[in-house]
């Protein structure tokens, strides 16, 4: 049995008006799916499937935006990976959070620890022979000697803020094979994260000068 057209208010479906080209080209350059250009024009997709296959205009008009906004969704997953590269090799910060059923089963925050993620040495290799191949060709062992990730860092943040010593060390404990980056240490040897609940200690955020 055939599947009964979406229809309007009125309880007709929906007619096709030449306007909805340009919309439909506007919205797929910009990067819209399908379902988000149908929500906008208040259609189903079945009869966004009709309009392509009975009017050429409006299938150019939907091609050519889509074309165009496939770059737009290329350029943005390439951005988002080149942000979360520079982040890996800069080294971030960000708050665990641990929570737990309070009074009348109301989820409240128990303990929120700051973490410190140091620069990822493979992610550092990386942004140097793609930045500099001259300087750092690929097949170059790069030293990742403290000098080097105290550059590295100055160049980055204007300072090293003692994390060449923290990646240094985690480098050394993992032979500089493990791909994840770890959780650094303190100079002295404590975890590199501080406890703000309730009198809780300050982790490395600022222990070297």
């Amino acid at each position: 049995m055939k599947e009964p057209r979406k229809r309007g208010k009125g309880g007709r479906p929906r007619e096709y008006k030449w306007e909805y080209g340009p919309i439909v080209h506007d919205l797929a350059r910009r990067g819209d799916n399908l379902p988000a250009i149908c929500q906008i024009l208040r259609i189903g997709e079945a009869t966004f499937w009709r309009w392509i296959a009975e009017y050429p205009e409006f299938k150019s008009w939907y091609e050519s935006g889509e074309k165009l906004g496939q770059r737009v969704r290329d350029a943005r997953m390439t951005r988002a990976a080149e942000v979360g590269l520079e982040k890996r090799a800069a080294g971030y910060e960000y708050d665990e959070v641990t929570s737990a059923p309070g009074p009348g089963g109301k989820i409240v925050e128990v303990r929120r620890v700051k973490k410190h993620i140091p620069p990822d040495p493979a992610a550092i290799k990386y942004v140097l022979s793609n930045r500099a191949p001259k300087r750092w060709p690929k097949d170059q062992q790069v030293d990742l000697g403290e000098d080097t990730l105290a550059a590295f860092l100055e160049a980055i943040h204007g300072h090293s803020g003692g994390h060449a010593s923290a990646v240094r060390r985690a480098v050394e404990r993992r032979g500089q094979t493990d791909d994840g980056p770890a959780v650094a240490d303190r100079p002295d040897g404590d975890a590199a994260d501080s406890t703000h609940a309730d009198g809780g200690r300050e982790g490395a955020d600022g222990a070297e000068p």
